[in-house]
């Protein structure tokens, strides 16, 4: 007997939370009381043999933008259960956890269960055994104390293999760039500031941390140049040049306060390029670019049969340094915020780039105790050149090729200096028109006189 699935690979990306595609947040709700925290975006990797006995991949995103509906059990919700699960139901995929705290007030993650329906369509073509394939995983993982939000920069891989004991295959489960997970003693539906980091991080090279110097702060960003490649090539798939600057507001006593924060050359860039072994042309990107040690700001590109966009940003930062939040009152405390839609309204043809001389984008800011006033992150770009699902099969000779796109921004702004230009070449022409018709009238004036 040939068996469907041979190896299934779950990533889960927060895009500052990390996202193969987009930046998710899946909560589970009881009685409108928040208990378990997943910020994350989910990505499904699947071999399977097709009708013609060929071993073939195929990949996908579970999930969309922003919350997304979810199902499981709470532990609060009664006093003699220690654990608490998470479901989460999207197409073609079922994904289920399991968390435990224990006597030790220290929780683990216990069971890992993934389901995916392999049906011919969207994700399979012409499966030789369509029909649903359940793996599971004890997994036993470490993650925080009962009180504190479990988080991790550094990829954790969880294998889990088919119930059927028949199957031979093993599934992937990965947790990838920035996981934020809180499963107890969630309050007012945020996460902890208190935070557990994974062992991996503290085994890894970490970015050197924010100095201040008594030399004068620059004057702008630097110039960067990011770059994601392809997992299956090493050739870029998506490239940005700007000058990007965050403007954050956050609370001091009293007041809201706003930080200015550079994004700077040692900034690191992961990604996703959406591609597969089958050379699927991808409809999504990604592009996360970390500094700060473990602040994560997530570019998401998504493009239809002609053209593509940015259709989502998402930024994870937390309060941590004095120089960047002087008097802060929300100190060591994560945030993460993400928006999901054509953030520049004109779409760059599916060969083409944007060339941009400013691009400000929003994000949804920090609530402000005690008011409906809601605050907004500002993302500036200046000199602001991308280019997404650029063709990985092959090494293009161009930085940035085919079709150039201003950004909607730039089109408005040079009808100003178009307008004021034009009229002042009207006003030109009409006092020269008015002068020469002075001088003729003066002429003939002069002329009379003298007979």
């Amino acid at each position: 007997m040939r068996f469907v699935v041979y190896a299934v690979s779950l990533l889960f990306i927060i895009s500052l939370g990390a996202g193969a595609s987009y930046a998710a947040v899946y909560e589970l709700k009881q009685d409108n009381t928040t208990c378990i925290i997943i910020n994350s975006t989910l990505r499904v990797s699947v071999d399977y043999v097709n009708n013609l006995n060929k071993t073939v991949s195929t990949s996908w995103t579970l999930g969309k933008p922003g919350q997304n509906a979810t199902s499981g059990l709470c532990a609060s919700k009664s006093p003699n259960r220690n654990w608490s699960e998470i479901y989460i139901n999207v197409t073609d995929a079922f994904v289920g956890f399991r968390f435990s705290s224990h006597q030790d007030g220290q929780v683990t993650l216990d069971n890992i269960s993934l389901t995916i329906n392999i049906v011919n369509g969207n994700h399979f073509k012409n499966p030789m055994t369509p029909g649903p394939v359940h793996f599971v995983a004890k997994t036993d993982l470490p993650l925080s104390s009962n009180t504190e939000c479990f988080a991790c920069k550094s990829d954790l891989d969880l294998p889990v293999k088919p119930d059927n004991k028949t199957l031979s295959s093993i599934a992937n489960l990965k947790f990838t760039s920035g996981t934020l997970i809180q499963a107890f003693n969630v309050t007012n539906g945020t996460l902890s500031s208190k935070v557990a980091r994974c062992p991996e991080d503290s085994n890894s090279t970490t970015v050197a941390p924010i100095t201040t110097t008594t030399s004068a702060p620059p004057s702008q960003p630097p110039l960067l140049t990011l770059t994601v490649n392809s997992a299956l090539t090493d050739l870029p798939c998506i490239r940005l040049q700007s000058r990007l600057q965050l403007q954050i507001p956050y609370l001091r006593p009293g007041m809201v306060a706003m930080a200015t924060v550079f994004i700077r050359k040692d900034a690191t860039v992961t990604g996703d390029c959406g591609d597969d072994v089958n050379k699927t042309a991808p409809i999504e990107q990604t592009m996360m670019v970390n500094f700060f040690n473990d602040w994560i700001l997530t570019f998401f590109f998504k493009r239809t049969a002609s053209d593509y966009g940015l259709s989502g940003l998402s930024l994870v930062y937390n309060v941590n340094d004095a120089a960047v939040f002087p008097g802060a009152t929300d100190v060591g405390k994560i945030f993460q915020t993400n928006v999901s839609s054509d953030l520049v309204p004109s779409k760059v043809p599916s060969n083409g780039y944007y060339d941009c001389q400013v691009v400000n984008l929003t994000l949804p800011g920090p609530t402000v105790p005690y008011s409906s006033d809601k605050t907004v992150i500002a993302l500036t770009g200046k000199e602001f050149i991308v280019q997404a699902f650029r063709d990985t099969s092959k090494n293009s000779t161009g930085f940035f090729t085919g079709t150039k796109k201003d950004c909607l921004s730039d089109q408005v702004n040079n009808i100003v200096p178009i307008v004021v230009g034009a009229s002042l070449a009207a006003l030109v022409v009409i006092v020269l028109v008015a002068y020469l018709i002075g001088r003729r009238r003066a002429a003939a004036r002069d002329g009379y006189q003298s007979v």
